[in-house]
């Protein structure tokens, strides 16, 4: 008995971040996801996003694919994402809070919002594009 559960909302959390993440892996090119495969910016990339959402168990492959898809959404992420990884790198913040009060006025504030939004959410694009129908 002395496992801890896993709560109900980090498991839905966790299954709707797998389930999405793996349904993106075929919509996207192969040379957006070579990008997200080297090694180097994986691990970076990986590195930042236990600040950014604030969680230390989180999948590489999710967090690729994740990398791949605000990258092709977003033809400046890459570059973003750099200066915001080098900025944590430099100033060493505590936490997320701490870098978001930073950001305040700073256009990396979006790039950090994407990225916390694309872990908790499992989406990079703004609005769902689904269609509705009314009977």
């Amino acid at each position: 008995m002395g496992k801890t559960l896993m709560s109900r909302r980090q498991l839905l959390l966790n299954s709707g971040i797998s389930v999405i993440g793996l349904s993106l892996l075929p919509a996207f090119p192969g040379s957006a996801l070579a990008v997200a495969s080297t090694s180097d910016t994986l691990s970076g990339f990986m590195s930042f996003c236990r600040l950014a959402p604030g969680h230390v168990n989180l999948d590489e492959a999710i967090g690729s694919q994740l990398y791949a898809a605000l990258s092709a959404k977003d033809a400046a992420f890459v570059e973003n994402f750099g200066k915001l990884a080098e900025m944590v790198k430099r100033d060493g913040y505590p936490d997320v809070e701490a870098l978001d009060a930073a950001l305040a006025g700073n256009t990396l504030r979006d790039t950090l919002l994407s990225i916390i939004r694309a872990w908790y959410s499992g989406v990079v694009e703004d609005g769902t594009g689904a269609a509705t129908r009314r009977k």
